[in-house]
Formats: C-alpha cells, structure tokens, sequence
C-alpha cells in the first residue's frame, strides 16, 4: 500500500515543480515594483479584468462598487477613478463622476509633473478633460503636448480627431 501513495506523491510533487518552473524555463519575465511601493492587486496600473466582464455585462453598480474598494485601499489608483467615474455616468451619478474624473486628472497631473518625459500623462489628461466635457481645455492640453511630444502616436492621433474622440466618449461624458 505505501508503495502507490509514495509514487502517487512524487508525480504530484514533481508536477507542481514543474508548474512552478514552466515560466522561468520559458522566458516569463518578473514584474518589478518602483523602490517603496507595495505589491497590491493594482499594482500594474491597469482595470482587472473582472472589471471589464463587468463592464461589458453593463453591471456598472458592481464595476462602481469593485473600483470604489480599490480607491480606498489605494486613493492614487488612477485607473480606479477613471472607471469609477465611467460607471457612475452610466448609472446617472453625475456628481459621483465628476468627482471621480477630476481626481483621475489630478492624479495625471501630479504624475507629468514628477515625469514631465512621460507624454501618457498629457495625453491622459486630455482624455479626462474630454469626460469632463472640458473640450476647449482638452484642445489646449493637446496642442501643447503636440509641442512638447511632436513624435507621440497617440497624442498626434488624438489631436488629429478630437471631434471623433468628443463622439466615442460622448456615454462617458459629464456634462460641465
């Protein structure tokens, strides 16, 4: 009888190792953190994915409440604030979306000025002006990262169709 068990417990063992191994023997790469920041659920700056089948599923109450938790254990979340302010504009929380986006904005500002070489702060500054229908003050945004960034894809292409831009976020946008 022990002879089955003992086998049976060196395949699993064997099989986890191998589980755990796989990445690094095929190139996975480790994620490192900034010095003095802490590992959380966001720490890759991006909306989980539960958030988007959420989304999707149009259960903005639920993408509201997944972001609201992430806010609060991490207020410098900006991804958070952008999709908390989305969910709130689908359920008719305007307030709740305006303050929302205006901390997402702040939070793109204080980040271009710790890192006045990033154009995705310009660019995403603009696009939260935009969601707060702050069109004229986006347009200006834009121009002057145009300026500062005149090789920036995403800049030029944003500039170049801000009137289609205006449009796609139109379901998004709090009205000033």
């Amino acid at each position: 009888m022990k002879k089955p068990v003992t086998i049976l417990v060196v395949v699993a063992l064997l099989a986890v190792v191998g589980l755990l191994a796989w990445p690094r023997l095929h190139g996975a790469k480790t994620v490192q953190l900034p010095p003095g920041s802490k590992p959380t659920r966001h720490s890759g700056g991006g909306m989980p994915i539960e958030w988007g089948v959420a989304y999707n599923a149009k259960e903005y109450k639920k993408v509201q409440t997944m972001a609201s938790q992430a806010i609060s254990d991490d207020p410098k979340y900006v991804q958070g604030w952008m999709e908390y302010g989305m969910a709130s504009v689908r359920l008719g929380q305007m307030d709740k979306a305006r303050h929302a986006y205006e901390q997402a904005l702040s939070l793109f500002q204080v980040r271009h000025r710790e890192d006045p070489s990033n154009a995705q702060e310009m660019y995403e500054q603009a696009v939260m002006l935009l969601l707060l229908g702050e069109s004229d003050k986006a347009e200006i945004t834009l121009k002057q990262a145009h300026i500062d960034y005149p090789t920036d894809k995403n800049i030029a292409y944003l500039t170049e169709h801000i009137t289609e831009s205006q449009q796609n976020f139109k379901s998004e946008t709090v009205e000033p």
